[in-house]
């Protein structure tokens, strides 16, 4: 909070927002965020 205004605190990669995704890849990698919405996109 900045006195009564909530204040966002960007993500590792300066994003405002993270998705709530969680996939597998191929090699067995597990992904969350961006990463797994993007995966998921890619190889539905």
């Amino acid at each position: 909070m900045d006195g009564d205004q909530p204040v966002i605190i960007p993500n590792a990669w300066g994003k405002r927002s993270t998705p709530s995704a969680f996939a597998a890849a191929e090699n067995g990698a597990l992904l969350v965020g961006s990463s797994a919405r993007n995966h998921a996109r890619a190889n539905p």
